[in-house]
């Protein structure tokens, strides 16, 4: 089992590629988070965590992470996808 996390940061990358891989791969990057390992994971924050939008991962890190992606096949196109992070009143973030 991985530590509970206690803090976030949320990111935002958006690249074109020569598939689709490559692209999601590039917006990683992009998003400063193409050099880590992502556990894909629900929204919810762990309770009392922390935003810190200036956070360093350290590469190759095992990061629980909430994303969304989508893809298109026409260059240029544009798309959006987003991930939104609920906080309850009671969690004392």
């Amino acid at each position: 089992m991985l530590p509970l996390p206690t803090a976030y940061k949320v990111v935002a990358g958006a690249s074109e590629g020569k598939n689709e891989l490559t692209a999601f791969d590039r917006a990683l990057l992009k998003a400063g988070i193409g050099n880590i390992n992502l556990i894909r994971v629900s929204s919810i924050l762990p309770p009392k965590a922390i935003c810190k939008s200036d956070m360093v991962i350290p590469p190759g890190s095992l990061t629980p992470t909430g994303y969304g992606s989508i893809i298109s096949t026409k260059p240029g196109q544009i798309i959006s996808a987003a991930v939104a992070v609920g906080i309850a009143e009671n969690s004392m973030v």
